[in-house]
């Protein structure tokens, strides 16, 4: 694995609904209410070469839910589901595109018509390389949703994640 952990930041639980909020719902008749429990954690890392990069950790916790990717667009779904969307912000900022460890890949609703670009239903880690931009810490802020092939669920729209500990040196 490239790049030595420095620091890891406790892990945060995001709590949404089961439900058909920001994606098809496929199902007639919708479950009881139940909560998501998909954990999200950042961590400070170094790359190959020694510089830094926040690894941001998106884990579905239900079985068969899958992360829209960073390339996912709504608009051209008919407003059905939501982007993945990754910052830093803080003392940092991006010094470019988050890069996800697992390969994008579709996921089908024949009956109404749609393909959606996911990731696989399982961890993915992105590594997003910063540089400093003053004296305050890191800040990730992450918008996502997550779906399976019966329902999506209620996306996460600008949550903050502190990056614990000191950067590499």
């Amino acid at each position: 694995m490239a790049g030595r952990a420095s620091a890891w930041m406790v892990a945060l639980a995001v709590v949404g609904v089961l439900g058909g909020t920001g994606c098809a719902d496929i199902d007639a008749d919708p479950p009881p209410t139940h909560q998501l429990g998909g954990a999200l954690v950042a961590a400070w890392w170094d790359d190959d070469n020694g510089a830094p990069v926040v690894r941001v950790s998106v884990t579905p916790a239900l079985a068969g839910y899958h992360l829209y990717s960073l390339s996912h667009d709504p608009a051209q779904m008919g407003g059905v589901g939501v982007k993945t969307s990754i910052g830093v912000t803080g003392g940092w900022r991006a010094a470019g595109d988050p890069l996800p460890d697992q390969p994008e890949e579709v996921l089908e609703y024949p009956t109404i018509g749609l393909e959606l670009s996911v990731y696989p239903s399982q961890p993915v880690v992105f590594t997003v390389p910063v540089v400093a931009d003053g004296d305050a810490p890191a800040v990730v802020q992450l918008s996502f949703g997550l779906c399976s092939t019966v329902r999506c669920l209620k996306p996460v729209r600008d949550a903050t994640l502190p990056v614990a500990g000191a950067p590499p040196h």
